[in-house]
């Protein structure tokens, strides 16, 4: 969905589900994908239990030295109320009513990816 001009924001609702457990697929996994032209450079922003916007980097953790093994795996980070990303100009957050999964690191810069299912 494309907001109208000038809008300061848009509302989603969609509903997942069946998802196929039969050959060829054998499950899936369903994700919401969102490209914009912020130009994050890898940096996104999740939220801590909602107490906190806690900081996430591509190929990076803060603790301990990181070898990244799985370039899409790796850099999904776990979100229970929101996750948001931004640049000098503007920022999109998304707010969830459920604990997913998210990603604006795994992609080009301006995509932002929840696993929904």
């Amino acid at each position: 969905a494309r907001p109208p001009r000038g809008a300061r924001h848009v509302e989603l609702t969609y509903t997942v589900g069946p998802v196929p457990v039969s050959a060829p697929l054998f499950g899936a996994e369903v994700v919401s994908r969102f490209v914009t032209s912020i130009a994050n450079n890898g940096t996104f922003f999740t939220d801590s239990n909602g107490r906190e916007m806690q900081r996430r980097q591509k190929d990076y953790r803060p603790s301990w030295p990181f070898d990244q093994t799985d370039p899409v795996a790796g850099n999904y980070f776990p979100v229970t109320t929101a996750v948001a990303m931004r640049d000098a100009a503007a920022q999109l957050t998304v707010l969830t009513d459920a604990a997913q999964g998210a990603s604006a690191a795994a992609w080009p810069g301006g995509v932002l990816e929840l696993m929904v299912h």
